[in-house]
């Protein structure tokens, strides 16, 4: 039997009486709430792990599954964690605690999401400032040979003294400014500094993204095989028939990029749902996230794809272990290789300088809203100021970032993996790529898959429907359909195939 949201808690944790409440009186003005959540969503996910799946599921078909699932099943997920969060007016402990008291430990599970997110995102983040500064400074004095891509050695020893060489100490230098530059925007809290920041920041990497897109694009003919092997769809490919048979894997990838793109499951949706003016439309919202994250994934692989295909020749590079590059190594060996190829130590200073602080705001604004859901969680379940958990997780994600960085300088090895690679068919993942399958596969999927048993089956959905604002009678039974069945049974398979693919070989 389920019960009204508002009767669902005693009256002295409702909205009215919520000793959270005062500081939610004054939330995000309707541009800011569209910017703020935007850069919750476009991370490095869009950057780096985007256009690499559509390079390896099919080009334009991995494309337009992509865009299917963000608008049938992305949007009806960020809508309804908006609405909890707006309906509750409360962030991730007290939203959940207030939908349904049988589920009131899910906030806390979710919360661990950002809670262990940010522990290595914080050092990627560093990696992306050192990277800034190194093309500003190093560019004006001392040039780019090592970027040569005729010395592929070149760009991976500028890597690798970051990772776990002599410039090691200057990473964590990095990553602790990265992480008290978050501090200083959460301490100021909402409208002063989320809002604010969101403004300047989205709209300055949707430029940056777009001026080195059309560099990429100018570089001729192999640039050109690039973008078509981006758009034009191989739905053989996709879905294994070139290879003799029929595989489901390029699906499940493109729904879990939606999930990992729009930062699904993280509590940070709901924490700035709770924000959200009631006088707003959800709808309209949702769709200006999604139009904004999906267009910046897009430019991504008008950068990367290309990019790829330019240092290969008019054929795909491929790394020394015969593999397309992928993630950190993508971003930091082989993309400033392509901008000294194509323009030298001119073209590296000037588009290696644009390209890398775009990355470093693909980074700066989901950790923003990673810090304020875990300090908003702090606040509701401690009862703490701002500044007593800013602080407080300051100092944790501070001591996880120099215990990272340190794990990248000794090799640290945690969670057992599937590997072909390897003579006995396993390895081991690093520390932070441990955390990021718990953290990103095992409990977002958890977490998104109890959010939907929570609103539908355990409240009163008709509550959070009306709090979502549809107009028309078809649109309540799509997605009472969407929620109640088709979204769970979804998620449940994407969270099997991922345990499944990380610890059985195929």
């Amino acid at each position: 039997m389920t019960q009204s949201i508002e009767e669902s808690v005693p009256c002295s944790e409702n909205k009215s009486s919520n000793p959270n409440g005062s500081r939610r009186k004054r939330g995000f003005s309707k541009i800011g709430f569209v910017l703020a959540t935007a850069g919750a969503a476009v991370g490095l996910g869009n950057i780096w792990r985007f256009p690499i799946q559509v390079q390896k599921y099919g080009g334009g078909a991995f494309v337009i599954m992509c865009l299917i699932f963000a608008t049938l099943l992305g949007s009806v997920l960020l809508m309804l964690e908006i609405a909890i969060g707006r309906k509750t007016g409360q962030g991730v402990i007290g939203a959940f605690r207030t939908l349904c008291k049988k589920f009131w430990w899910l906030g806390i599970l979710a919360a661990l999401v950002p809670l262990l997110v940010l522990s290595y995102y914080n050092v990627i983040g560093g990696w992306a400032l050192f990277y800034a500064v190194y093309y500003i400074t190093y560019g004006m004095g001392q040039g780019f040979a090592s970027f040569d891509p005729t010395t592929p050695s070149g760009a991976s020893n500028v890597y690798n003294g970051l990772l776990k060489g002599a410039n090691g100490y200057v990473g964590i230098i990095f990553t602790l400014i990265f992480l008290a530059a978050i501090v200083i925007v959460v301490l100021m809290g909402i409208q002063k500094g989320i809002e604010k920041v969101s403004k300047v920041v989205m709209p300055v990497l949707a430029v940056f993204i777009l001026f080195v897109v059309i560099y990429t694009l100018c570089q001729g003919k192999d640039a050109w095989i690039g973008v078509k092997n981006f758009f034009v769809p191989n739905f053989k490919e996709f879905f294994g028939l070139d290879k003799g048979s029929f595989k489901m894997d390029g699906v499940l990838a493109a729904i879990t990029q939606v999930f990992y793109s729009l930062s699904i499951g993280s509590a940070s949706i709901i924490t700035y749902g709770s924000y959200m003016q009631k006088k707003e439309s959800i709808p309209t919202a949702t769709t200006q996230i999604i139009v904004f994250d999906t267009a910046i994934c897009i430019l991504a692989g008008l950068i990367i794809i290309p990019g790829l295909f330019i240092l290969g020749g008019g054929q795909v590079f491929l790394n020394a272990e015969g593999l397309i590059p992928a993630g950190s190594e993508l971003l930091f060996v082989q993309v400033p290789q392509l901008f000294y190829k194509t323009g030298g130590q001119v073209g590296s200073l000037i588009f290696g300088s644009l390209f890398f602080i775009l990355v470093f705001f693909a980074a700066f604004t989901p950790a923003i809203s990673q810090l304020e859901a875990v300090v908003d969680a702090a606040m509701e379940l401690f009862k703490l100021t701002r500044k007593k958990a800013v602080i407080i997780f300051s100092v944790f994600f501070a001591i996880m970032a120099i215990l990272i960085s340190f794990g990248h300088a000794f090799n640290w090895r945690v969670l057992p993996t599937v590997s072909t690679d390897s003579p006995t068919g396993w390895t081991q993942m690093t520390l932070d790529d441990s955390i990021d399958f718990v953290a990103s596969t095992l409990i977002v999927c958890i977490v998104a898959f109890l959010t939907c048993v929570c609103a539908a089956w355990c409240s009163d959905f008709k509550q959070i429907q009306n709090e979502i604002g549809y107009k028309k009678k078809w649109s309540h039974s799509f997605y009472q359909v969407m929620i109640k069945f088709v979204a769970p049974i979804l998620i449940l398979i994407i969270l099997v195939w991922g345990v499944l693919s990380t610890f059985i070989a195929f």
